[in-house]
């Protein structure tokens, strides 16, 4: 399977597969940073090794794609679907660190929701967040995701670690109804 890469006004979105050795530790250190962790479902510290494991399971995989996005010579963040199949996946998205608080966040979406919509052809795009986390999911809403109930998904725990998670979901026509608002 292909490794996309995409450019959209002054955003380059770079797949985990070609970034080089400072890129792929920058994006260590951010994971592990602890304003990023407490939002993970694993909050556990992510070794260099581990790491690289990762990496390299990336390469072959066809239902995991992750990218680092740069704004000129500025990363922003990391965004990514997992759980990819030829209508659904899952998203997911953690800002640096260094750029929190900035407004960043919905700029992320909208170029994720843009790939998985228009570039991937998806129908439907899923994601998963702690119920506490409420600045998150005020941008999903913002987006026009919808909370699910929990049972609508009965392969997944509705607790991580004693922390409820909301199930929300986007359709495509949706996003194509709302796109010209973001």
């Amino acid at each position: 399977m292909s490794n996309p890469e995409y450019v959209f006004e002054n955003l380059k979105i770079i797949n985990f597969i070609n970034l080089s050795a400072e890129e792929k530790e920058k994006v260590r250190k951010w994971r592990n940073h602890p304003k990023i962790k407490q939002w993970m479902n694993h909050r556990k510290t992510i070794s260099f090794v581990e790491h690289q494991q990762f990496l390299t399971s990336l390469e072959m995989s066809k239902n995991n794609k992750y990218w680092l996005v740069k704004q000129k010579e500025q990363y922003l963040g990391v965004i990514y679907f997992t759980d990819i199949t030829s209508l659904t996946a899952e998203l997911g998205i953690y800002i640096s660190p260094d750029q929190l608080g900035h407004g960043y966040g919905s700029l992320l979406l909208k170029y994720l929701l843009k790939i998985g919509f228009e570039k991937i052809g998806l129908k439907n795009i899923k994601l998963e967040v702690f119920s506490d986390n409420t600045k998150a999911i005020n941008l999903y809403q913002k987006f026009h995701f919808k909370i699910m109930p929990t049972n609508d998904l009965p392969n997944k725990a509705s607790v991580v670690k004693k922390r409820k998670l909301t199930k929300m979901t986007l359709e495509s026509i949706l996003w194509k109804k709302y796109i010209n608002n973001y």
